[in-house]
């Protein structure tokens, strides 16, 4: 991730731990650098490994939420699928550990099952019939189930925002790519997702916590200046 200087947050009224954050990653930018680890699991391996070899923790952890996806099909899921939801479970707790505790930062991840037509790891695009392009347009099947599953996950968010606690939020991660659901329909779909779930998540359900983070390198699929995206 690229931080601008002079970083302003995309969203107007985000909270000032919101800002803190965004002035510290620009005051640093060029100057120096903060570690940052990436863990799946709840048993966190990557951070005790670290931690054994350093002495020390990262100043950023990041946690994946694809098991508190909504529509996982248990039932039409195979064995590798099954383990890598299970290790996932209780993923917060740990995440509510590292920010209430260890005082880090924490950027949150969703490999998202598909709202339907998935099967096995559905947040892949070969394993779910759910067309994203349908997904955009207003008053559709795949639109209505888009917003259902964005204000479950919406919930969850809700709860660091009432404790003020800033979330560098990392939503449709690799649209670039077609291999997920998101990103299979082209970067243009990918950006009005991403769009679709800045608006509901700041206008409709003001959660004024979050850092939107986009994650493409493709400048077709870019989100807009209009966010005045910090991160890209």
């Amino acid at each position: 991730m690229t931080i601008a200087q002079n970083a302003v947050p995309c969203n107007p009224n985000a909270s000032e731990e919101v800002k803190a954050v965004l002035k510290y990653l620009s005051d640093l930018s060029g100057k120096g650098i903060i570690t940052g680890q990436h863990t799946q699991t709840t048993v966190q391996k990557e951070l005790k490994h670290i931690e054994n070899i350093t002495g020390k923790l990262p100043a950023l952890c990041g946690f994946e939420l694809l098991a508190y996806s909504p529509n996982i099909n248990y039932e039409d899921s195979g064995e590798a699928c099954l383990l890598e939801v299970a290790e996932n479970k209780n993923t917060l707790d740990n995440a509510w550990d590292w920010v209430l505790n260890k005082k880090g930062l924490a950027t949150f991840t969703w490999h998202w099952f598909s709202p339907f037509g998935s099967r096995d790891k559905g947040f892949y695009a070969e394993h779910t019939t759910f067309d994203a392009s349908k997904a955009i347009i207003e008053g559709t099947e795949e639109y209505k189930a888009l917003l259902s599953d964005m204000d479950v996950m919406a919930g969850i968010l809700k709860d660091f925002a009432d404790k003020n606690i800033p979330i560098l939020w990392r939503p449709f991660h690799e649209s670039e790519g077609t291999w997920f659901w998101w990103g299979s329909k082209g970067p243009e779909v990918a950006k009005e997702l991403y769009r679709i779930m800045y608006d509901r998540y700041t206008n409709h359900h003001k959660l004024n916590n979050l850092i939107w983070v986009w994650n493409s390198p493709l400048p077709e699929g870019y989100v807009g200046v209009d966010f005045r995206q910090s991160f890209r």
